[in-house]
């Protein structure tokens, strides 16, 4: 069953393990499995800075 992201309404077979919402796999993040709205990941967060 398919999806559509709630930040980028592509495609999504992923939900946020935080929030619920579905995310594609641009926007879920790999460590924490948190959408990109949710995740709180160092990485994620110099990403997020960076743009």
């Amino acid at each position: 069953m398919t999806f559509t992201c709630s930040i980028c309404e592509e495609p999504s077979t992923e939900i946020c393990v935080y929030c619920t919402k579905d995310a594609c796999g641009n926007h879920l993040c790999v460590k924490c499995f948190r959408c990109s709205d949710c995740c709180e990941c160092d990485a994620h967060q110099a990403k997020r800075t960076a743009n």
